[in-house]
């Protein structure tokens, strides 16, 4: 009891001692809403610019208004540098793939919507989990992009990096569209945009069903998105969102190689038909925001429902030769929160600081069952859980422009992680009368502990010209442990996240052309890959990635936009020997012509390319390049879009892995390559009517 006190007060008292130091720099929002846009005399300070040559926004926001982006997967691309895949249904959160990091469905990848946390901590599919197919993409405004872990408002899973969406308060107009597409692709959206007085009301319901271009592959979903904003209220504004989201959908799924190589089974088909997701949300979030003059606060209330199945069978037959390996996998999570902050600005002379201080605090309350089924009846449960996980973090961070052409950015941050919990889970263990491993059935399980983190962040950036900038940073973050590991082995200290980034940034042509290069180094304590035997995330020890970003954004005419990204990655697992880590892609290539023409025409032609990418010692999953098409016309009240996926048809496979498994009932095992195939050809057209 003594030493819980003890935790309890040297926490409070370093959360207090946070909120009243200063170090000497912090870094710029680039958002509209948050951003630091601070407006001094043009002689004091020049306008914000961002602490990595990786989180430049401005031009990005063309990508965004010119690809099309009808589903989250659109959305996804749009990020420099990351690569995503959609398996076992579209229901399923994305296999995300950014700086060396196999995000699978998102555990080193932060996800936020207007500052709400959306990744679930300990979920039962994957540390982390980030499912952002409750998204309607026509209801942004804008995606704002962290890489690596050097800005102190960022916590948990912010490794690779964090992605913040930033819903619409307003549209320019009320709309109703439908699209019909391959495959019996429908989708219906209704927008509503008012502005009555001195209140903002912004809204939209999506309604989509496709049959899949696999067999099973049909998906239906509903959605809507809601924003009620009170402005121009004492310097403020309130602001409440609400969000609905329902989802079910049947997989294929993956496939072994060696049956489709040998006409046994087509690509497109599956083995067990009875895999499948069904997913749902409600999410309400109510901000305050306050500005004055170079001041401004926020406080943010959330609550969040997510309700995930998944049914999955990796393996087939291989763990039970009589009924199968599909698994049950079910999280139902109620979770709330608040974020609030207070920027504090002080000006000497010429030059200016800008204190932020911030705190968050989450609480996860969760029931968890992971089950063997047959044709998705229960055979065999191997854990029911119900947990709680709260999180409190506290950060300052201050900006600082020492000179002209030299600015200082550094911040800290403080997490705590309350874990408690009980229920059943089936262990395993060596059996000495039988001499095998054996597993006892339903133990009881009950535990409570906590874990703690500080990191620390440094940046410099100099900017010698007004075409150049160059950006040092280093950056302390952490990756929690799960539930599970903290009921098995407790620890007080949450595993450590290192990086490092040198980076540069040029302008020309009054900035028409820009150009960025960055070399890059993150160092995690301990990591975690995806098994697909398991279907589950496990932990795997130190690992270390380095590596390269090159990106350019032309505008060789005011309404022409040619992009081209280039990445090179490597990655190795440190413990228990140095060994190269599976499925990172070494090279990653997105190349796009994109145009938004005054008289209304507007289109974007965007390939990616996917290197290699090593599954193990042996196999390696193939490269591909994929080329998609948008072309669309919009006029003050009609708009219509012409959208291609893989326009030259080609034979791509979009998640890969290499295991062992049993395709038949009793039959025999497969070592080798399964995987699930990448979208074929496929065209949508869409039609709009605005009012």
């Amino acid at each position: 009891m003594m030493d819980k006190l003890k935790f309890v007060v040297a926490h409070t008292a370093a959360i207090l001692l946070l909120l009243t130091c200063a170090a000497l720099a912090a870094e710029s929002d680039e958002d509209e809403s948050s951003s630091q846009d601070y407006v001094l005399p043009e002689e004091v300070i020049s306008a914000p610019k961002p602490v990595s040559c990786a989180s430049y926004q401005e031009i990005l926001d063309k990508d965004f208004e010119t690809f099309p982006r009808q589903n989250p997967s659109d959305l996804l691309r749009l990020v420099p540098g990351l690569h995503v895949t959609q398996h076992t249904g579209g229901a399923k959160a994305h296999q995300i793939f950014l700086r060396g990091f196999d995000a699978e469905h998102g555990q080193d990848v932060a996800g936020y919507l207007d500052g709400i946390p959306l990744n679930e901590p300990s979920q039962i599919h994957g540390h982390g989990y980030l499912d952002l197919h409750f998204l309607i993409p026509e209801t942004l405004k804008r995606i704002r992009i962290i890489k690596g872990p050097y800005d102190p408002e960022f916590g948990n899973f912010a490794t690779a990096g964090a992605i913040d969406f930033i819903p619409k308060r307003i549209g320019d107009n009320s709309s109703v569209g439908a699209t019909y597409g391959s495959f019996n692709t429908v989708r219906g959206l209704g927008v509503l945009s008012l502005s009555p007085k001195s209140l903002l009301i912004y809204g939209a319901v999506e309604g989509d069903r496709t049959d899949g271009f696999t067999d099973p592959g049909w998906a239906y979903a509903h959605r809507a998105f809601m924003s009620l904003t009170l402005a121009s209220w004492a310097s403020s504004t309130l602001n409440l969102i609400y969000s609905h989201y329902y989802q079910d959908s049947a997989a294929a799924d993956v496939v072994p190689e060696n049956l489709v190589e040998s006409g046994e089974l087509d690509r497109f088909g599956s083995i067990d038909d009875t895999d499948g997701v069904t997913s749902g949300r409600e999410l309400v979030g109510l901000t305050w925001d306050y500005s004055s003059g170079l001041s401004s606060a926020r406080i943010q209330a959330y609550y969040n429902y997510k309700d995930t199945v998944i049914f999955s069978n990796y393996t087939f037959y291989y763990f039970h030769p009589e009924l199968g390996d599909q698994q049950e996998m079910k999280d139902r999570r109620h979770y709330f929160g608040l974020n609030a902050y207070y920027l504090w600005p002080l000006v000497f002379g010429h030059r200016a600081l800008f204190t932020k201080f911030g705190l968050q605090v989450r609480s996860d309350l969760v029931h968890q069952v992971l089950a063997y089924t047959h044709e998705r009846e229960r055979f065999d449960v191997v854990k029911s859980l119900d947990f709680s996980e709260t999180s409190i973090g506290a950060y300052v961070r201050e900006e600082a422009d020492i000179t002209k052409w030299l600015r200082f950015v550094g911040g800290i941050r403080f997490d705590t992680i309350l874990y408690q919990g009980s229920g059943t889970q089936d262990e395993r263990y060596f059996n000495i009368y039988t001499n095998r491993p054996d597993t006892r059935q339903d133990v009881e399980r009950d535990w409570s502990n906590d874990a703690w983190a500080v990191s620390p962040k440094a940046s410099l950036i100099f900017s010698p010209f007004g075409w150049w900038d160059i950006f040092l940073n280093y950056g302390e973050g952490f990756f929690s442990n799960t539930t599970d590991r903290m009921a098995n082995y407790p620890s007080e200290e949450i595993p450590k996240v290192r990086g490092g980034e040198f980076g540069n940034r040029w302008f020309a042509w009054k900035r028409r052309i820009t150009l960025s290069a960055a070399v890059w180094y993150l160092y995690k304590e301990e990591d975690m890959v995806f098994d697909p035997q398991t279907a589950l995330a496990i932990e795997r020890g130190a690992s270390q990635r380095y590596g390269l970003d090159f990106d350019s954004r032309i505008s060789p005419l005011s309404w022409l936009y040619l992009v081209n990204d280039l990445f090179w990655i490597h990655g190795e697992f440190l413990e228990p020997e140095v060994e190269p880590i599976p499925n990172i892609p070494i090279f990653m290539v997105t190349n796009a012509v994109g145009w938004r023409h005054p008289k209304g025409w507007k289109g974007m032609v965007r390939s990616r390319y996917l290197g290699a990418r090593r599954l193990d010692q042996d196999d390696w999953a193939d490269p591909y390049w994929v080329v998609d098409l948008v072309a669309a016309f919009e006029s003050k009240r009609f708009a219509t879009e012409l959208a291609i996926d893989n326009l030259f048809n080609t034979e791509w496979r979009d998640s890969v892995f290499s295991y062992q498994s049993r395709p038949e009932q009793n039959g025999d095992v497969f070592s080798g390559i399964h995987f699930t195939p990448g979208t074929p050809l496929a065209a949508r057209l869409t039609v709009t009517a605005k009012f």
